[in-house]
């Protein structure tokens, strides 16, 4: 059983804490027209390499970086980053949200934009064959899902279900997750293959729930967002861990940051990719998480998300 990292296949069991929704490389400001999106560009590599040695030191084994090419994606500077400082990361692949997309996907049929999905995924892409190791992100700009969108969604269902590969989506302030959750499911990808992202972002017991009881996972990435983002809802998110866990949920959570704006780098005042394993733990396990419980979410259930032939 292994993971596909920029580096080539890893045993699952070697990733060490995971991060499973990051951004080491991205441009988010080179396809969208908003201006406020200039702090979305992460490209210099001798500064992201800064960045995940300090992860690294904290204790960090692998990062998983959700961008895709619509927003950035980088192959071979991942895998340059990931020898320099020896930390594992996994890429992603597939198409973000509709405003990012590329022309052709309005004008590929559905079956076509699979194709190349599973070409890239068992191929690889570039010149060095670099290849991901998980689908996403992949989500809705709003809070309903459009015809591209859709369209989008069930060629990554229907490359999960040829690669094996899980899909972690992008279901932003809103119940919308439930709409992706459901076309996947529809399109026959297995529910423990699904990674349902930004649920920090809509914070609803009963949302959270709904997703759970299909089996998908739920991710909490927005954690350490600096004020006044999502981190001004960690009093209510460290409580909702803690009933997920009371109610037996343990193996469905996963924890990420997202990081994807150089506000949030250490290299500018921000938490760095460090703030899970050092401030984050410390204020979970003081409300009551153990060392077993906090390892089982951020070592073990990420390494069964990656792992390409989990069950």
């Amino acid at each position: 059983m292994s993971v596909i990292t920029v580096r080539g296949p890893v045993p699952a069991e070697e990733l060490g804490h995971c991060q499973p929704h990051e951004h080491v490389i991205i441009d988010a400001w080179s396809t969208a027209e908003w201006r406020w999106e200039s702090d979305r560009v992460l490209t210099d590599e001798e500064e992201q390499i800064d960045e995940l040695r300090r992860f690294k030191q904290a204790g960090g084994g692998t990062i998983v970086d959700l961008s895709v090419p619509g927003i950035g994606r980088d192959p071979e500077a991942l895998a340059r980053i990931s020898e320099a400082c020896n930390v594992h990361i996994v890429m992603g692949c597939g198409w973000y949200r509709q405003p990012y997309y590329p022309p052709e996907v309005d004008r590929t049929s559905t079956q076509d934009l699979s194709c190349q999905l599973i070409r890239e995924i068992k191929e690889g892409s570039g010149p060095q064959g670099i290849r991901p190791g998980i689908i996403g992100e992949i989500g809705s700009h709003k809070n309903f899902v459009s015809a591209q969108e859709e369209r989008c969604f069930r060629a990554a269902a229907w490359a999960q279900r040829e690669t094996g590969l899980a899909v972690s989506t992008h279901s932003v302030a809103s119940a919308v997750g439930l709409d992706h959750l459901r076309i996947l499911l529809r399109e026959g990808v297995p529910a423990e293959r699904i990674v349902i992202g930004h649920c920090d972002s809509y914070l609803r017991l009963g949302y959270i729930e709904a997703i759970l009881e299909q089996g998908a996972y739920v991710q909490f990435d927005n954690i350490g967002y600096p004020p006044p983002d999502v981190s001004a809802l960690e009093d209510r998110l460290i409580k909702m861990i803690l009933h997920l866990v009371e109610q037996g949920h343990l193996e469905r959570i996963l924890f990420s940051q997202d990081i994807c704006q150089r506000r949030s780098l250490s290299a500018y005042g921000g938490p760095g990719y460090t703030y899970l394993l050092t401030k984050f733990e410390a204020t979970l396990k003081a409300a009551g998480v153990s060392d077993a419980q906090w390892e089982q979410i951020t070592v073990k259930n990420p390494a069964r998300i990656l792992d390409q032939h989990a069950t």
